[in-house]
């Protein structure tokens, strides 16, 4: 475990707070972060709302630059992150989480974190890695990605938004709106 965290303590919900509305940590892709008062999966009120904004392009979060750990080839990671339907008009049912491209240019899973007539969830597309998902409960899903790289390079955490589109490839582009929303807590990264 080479202990590289998106989030120092991503795991403690006061740090997760801090962490995910830190532009020191995070770069937001056409999107926009605010505070919220659902509570979160460890029973505190420390997730935020991510939502789109409007432009026509990439819409989601990942790892600020200054953050990233360097890696080689061979090496495998796995990022995480819990993630909850958001309250807005066009709040997605499918989310998407990818690696950089030391990982390969077509990597990344899909992932229905709708509660609809299960609480399971489900993988709804993927390339490359292994996608995993696993139920919380109060509509709470930590959806994760592992893949080993193909090269030299960085390793981050990406969440994009897919125009709730359950077959979209990696990091999809179009017009967002800002009603698209989806709650995030507890990133993480790790070898």
């Amino acid at each position: 475990y080479k202990g590289v965290l998106v989030e120092p303590q991503s795991i403690n919900e006061q740090k997760a707070s801090e962490d995910l509305d830190n532009a020191t940590y995070w770069q937001f892709i056409n999107s926009t972060s605010a505070s919220d008062t659902e509570t979160d999966p460890k029973g505190g009120t420390n997730s935020f709302l991510l939502s789109e904004t409007v432009a026509n392009a990439e819409h989601g979060i990942e790892t600020a630059s200054g953050q990233r750990p360097s890696i080689g080839s061979g090496e495998t990671w796995t990022s995480s992150v819990f993630v909850k339907k958001g309250d807005g008009a066009n709040a997605p049912d499918i989310i998407q989480l990818t690696h950089s491209s030391a990982f390969g240019a077509s990597q990344y899973a899909n992932f229905d974190i709708s509660v609809g007539g299960g609480t399971s969830g489900t993988v709804t597309a993927s390339s490359g890695g292994t996608a995993g998902i696993r139920y919380y409960g109060n509509g709470w899903y930590r959806i994760s990605w592992t893949d080993t790289s193909g090269g030299s390079g960085d390793a981050m955490v990406i969440v994009r938004f897919t125009n709730n589109n359950p077959t979209a490839t990696r990091r999809p582009s179009y017009a967002g709106q800002t009603d698209a929303n989806v709650f995030i807590w507890g990133a993480q990264l790790e070898e």
